[in-house]
């Protein structure tokens, strides 16, 4: 099984490209979906009290983790973020290594793992075996997207953007580049390329 690492910063199209490789590839794939794994690790009662008892009562509703309020604390205070993705980050890599497992079980060719702070957490790329693939758009993009699809005021999503690693560094540290700014026409074709590219390297070096 061929493993993809695919990362991007917020609202840069990573799920659009993960799920397009999903139904265009010619053999089984299965992608971990980083975002649906966090939403299952809030859903544990565990993880809930854990955050109650860091972040405090404000960011529970009903009893459950309230998403928004949670990210409107840890975007403003640093430390809090760190406190917080050491908490997500071991489950969400649990999560990971049990979907790879099941994706071996069902004879997946591909895995890609959604991984949005890979470079953030001192990833790179490198490894022919595990390409790392950068979903990438202009920031000005991203702030537009994030106001079009989450309401979120200019002033937030600027935080957002400020706590996650500049786009040039990423840019020097990835295998591959599929920039994803206009419109889903072109990333297919960028999708197809790329596709094209690694099964022909990989026919290369069988």
């Amino acid at each position: 099984m061929r493993e993809m690492i695919v990362t991007g910063g917020v609202a840069s199209g990573k799920s659009t490209f993960c799920r397009r490789w999903v139904e265009c590839a010619d053999v089984p794939a299965v992608w971990h979906d980083a975002d649906a794994a966090v939403h299952e690790a809030y859903g544990a009662s565990d993880l809930r009290e854990r955050v109650r008892e860091r972040f405090g009562e404000s960011v529970l509703v009903d009893g459950e983790v309230d998403r928004k309020a949670l990210g409107n604390l840890v975007f403003r205070d640093k430390a809090a973020r760190r406190d917080l993705e050491a908490m997500i980050h071991p489950l969400v890599r649990e999560h990971r290594d049990r979907a790879r497992q099941q994706a071996r079980s069902v004879g997946a060719l591909w895995f890609l793992c959604d991984i949005p702070l890979f470079f953030e957490t001192g990833g790179r790329g490198g490894d022919r075996a595990r390409p790392v693939v950068l979903v990438a758009c202009p920031p000005r993009t991203q702030r537009r997207r994030l106001a079009e699809r989450n309401g979120l005021d200019k002033s937030r999503a600027s935080r957002i953007l400020a706590a996650q690693m500049p786009l040039e560094r990423k840019l020097a540290l990835c295998d591959h580049v599929i920039w994803n700014e206009a419109g889903e026409d072109v990333l297919n074709r960028q999708l197809r390329l790329l596709y094209d590219h690694l099964r022909a390297g990989d026919e290369a070096g069988s």
